[in-house]
């Protein structure tokens, strides 16, 4: 497990509380993700750049650049051939991870009214769909291949944001509000399906930051500012077909991130 903290440091708790890499002095670690060999780490940061690090050797293997802003959001393929990372400034980029260099730009800023970040990415298990979570309230599905969005809706508000996206068997998608909503979407054929209704559970009075679901798509783990924790089936066996809260859970003293 690799932890990241504010300070640019990244620890891991094998074993426990180990520092294993280090950044310079006054950036963020934003966002990490291990490549599937377990062997390289990805640490996206408050600079703009994305860090390719060996795990053994502690050192950077190569150093991804070409972001406009600060590095909001990223994501790597079941396979690890390539990664997709988001900017604060709007700007979304596709990554050769066997080349360890940009492959291409499938969103520029001036194409998208509003705010255009992207917080949250997942890759379909196969590779072929990228699916974003916008602050401008919307879900975009982009196909890998072309690089053109297939299927994009309004899943908020555009005053609200949509924190993170979790996709589950690519059939379902959780995506959480910064209004405390987090809403279970059916896909087909990687398009809404308006045929099933929406599975809506919702939490008024805190920003939900953090979000993940089994992978049943039954039961999922909620965060909110508050420090609360929330467990709650989205798809119970018996009526009422409503979500229910399992349990919740406190403790935290900030913001479950």
């Amino acid at each position: 497990v690799a932890l990241c903290g504010v300070k640019g440091t990244i620890k891991r708790l094998s074993p426990p509380g180990t520092d294993i890499l280090k950044h310079q002095s006054g950036v963020w670690v934003r966002r990490v993700q291990f490549l599937p060999q377990d062997t390289q780490i990805l640490t996206a940061l408050s600079d703009g750049t994305i860090l390719v690090w060996d795990i053994n050797s502690k050192q950077v293997i190569q150093r991804l650049s070409g972001h406009l802003g600060e590095v909001e959001s990223l994501a790597v393929s079941s396979d690890g051939a390539f990664a997709i990372s988001g900017a604060r400034s709007g700007d979304v980029r596709l990554w050769d991870l066997r080349a360890l260099q940009s492959s291409a730009v499938i969103r520029a800023p001036q194409l998208y009214p509003g705010n255009p970040e992207i917080n949250s990415f997942q890759v379909s298990q196969d590779g072929s769909r990228l699916i974003g979570g916008a602050a401008n309230g919307y879900v975009y599905i982009w196909n890998t291949k072309s690089k053109q969005i297939v299927s994009s809706w309004q899943a908020y508000p555009t005053h609200i944001s949509v924190s993170e996206v979790i996709l589950i068997n690519d059939n379902k998608l959780l995506t959480a509000g910064s209004n405390g909503q987090a809403i279970l979407w059916y896909l087909v054929n990687w398009d809404l399906d308006n045929k099933k209704p929406k599975k809506e559970f919702s939490k008024a009075d805190s920003n939900l930051r953090s979000i993940d679901i089994n992978p049943d798509g039954k039961t999922g783990i909620l965060g909110y500012t508050n420090g609360e924790v929330i467990l709650v089936n989205f798809e119970p066996d018996q009526l009422p077909d409503q979500p229910i809260v399992l349990c919740a859970l406190a403790g935290h003293t900030n913001s479950v991130n």
